[in-house]
């Protein structure tokens, strides 16, 4: 999970939202642009990126296949949630796991603010998006 460089986002630059809350957090590599129908809570979404950054990489520590491999791998029973989700996903585009890593905490940092009330979330993160919105949207 280490990059070299920040490669900036310039896609975001087309980002025109209309009523919503836009907020940009970045923590190590996950940088994800939020958008929502009320302003989020940057600590509450702080704490969740780095829980699910230091699950994955715990889990990594255990099994160092997980960050390198090209494959689908079997994960243990054991193994948090979203590392589980991840080796689900790689299994259906038949990718190493963390091909699907953007992804995997977008969508788990989107529903974590589904639960916390928000009715529309948009996060990108990464090109990969989380999408929950009561409007029809252009992507």
């Amino acid at each position: 999970m280490k990059t070299p460089e920040y490669q900036k986002r310039f896609y975001r630059d087309w980002i025109y939202p209309r009523n919503l809350y836009r907020k940009k957090i970045i923590i190590g590599e996950t940088d994800l642009e939020t958008f929502s129908d009320k302003p989020i809570d940057e600590k509450f979404v702080t704490a969740r990126i780095e829980k699910y950054r230091r699950q994955i990489e715990l889990y990594i520590s255990k099994d160092e296949r997980f960050l390198t491999a090209l494959k689908p791998l079997t994960v243990e029973l054991s193994a948090p949630q979203i590392v589980k989700e991840m080796a689900i996903q790689s299994r259906k585009a038949n990718v190493g796991p963390m091909a699907s890593v953007a992804g995997a905490i977008a969508q788990f940092v989107g529903k974590d603010l589904l639960l916390k009330g928000l009715k529309t979330v948009i996060i990108e993160n990464g090109g990969d998006i989380f999408l929950k919105v009561a409007l029809p949207v252009k992507v």
